[in-house]
């Protein structure tokens, strides 16, 4: 039996992860980010394989196609604000990938919970320095729990089982309720502020939410 994080949920979380940098870098930086995510998702399946020599060349291919867009961030013309709001969260995802490879076994959950902190830092500095819609902040920083929480479970249920077994139900089922449970506190986080019962700034508000999905997240398990 093979102990390895799980291939669907760490697909999600990879996915989601990604998502909460392209929300709060913008539009105008999806083909970086999408070449980037899609190249580490290609070399994740490559290794997830097995198969020898096919796994050696679906990896170099998605390590090219990362680089790829790795370049085209380093060659944009980019100012401070905008580089510290999508380096972060680039930088993350490739960690919580590197986790769920994972690239060194008995540390996937401490990369895990370092990737997805890269990427919240990019959420945070894109509210500070920005001001980003707050909607989308929100979205964006439950979207940073959803995508740790996917990773936790691919790394549990892969030592609990394997990754050969059949688990694609579980965990669709886990993932589905993890964002069940985001949306809900989005939406009652745009509820109080609409109501303006807090003295919160926006920052404030986006560190609660986080904090709060978190600590949900460990209570339901």
């Amino acid at each position: 039996m093979v102990h390895r994080p799980t291939t669907l949920a760490s697909a999600v979380a990879v996915l989601v992860a990604a998502g909460s940098v392209l929300l709060v870098a913008g539009w105008t930086h999806a083909l970086p980010v999408g070449l980037t995510v899609f190249g580490l998702l290609v070399l994740g399946f490559g290794i997830h394989r097995d198969d020898g020599t096919a796994t050696l060349l679906v990896g170099l291919c998605g390590i090219g196609i990362a680089l790829t867009g790795v370049a085209f961030v380093a060659t944009a013309n980019l100012d401070n604000i905008a580089t510290a709001e999508l380096y972060p969260g680039l930088i993350g995802v490739a960690v919580l990938t590197g986790a769920l490879l994972p690239i060194r076994r008995g540390w996937e959950t401490a990369l895990a919970t370092a990737g997805a902190a890269l990427v919240f830092l990019s959420v945070l500095n894109s509210g500070i320095a920005y001001g980003s819609d707050r909607l989308v902040l929100l979205v964006a920083t439950a979207g940073v729990v959803a995508s740790w929480d996917a990773a936790r479970h691919a790394i549990t249920l892969g030592a609990q089982v394997g990754r050969q077994a059949e688990t694609r139900g579980v965990e669709l089922t886990h993932v589905g309720a993890t964002l069940l449970v985001g949306a809900v506190f989005v939406a009652l986080t745009e509820l109080v502020w609409r109501l303006d019962v807090t003295d919160l700034p926006l920052e404030g508000l986006v560190v609660f939410l986080g904090a709060a999905l978190a600590f949900l997240v460990v209570l339901y398990r």
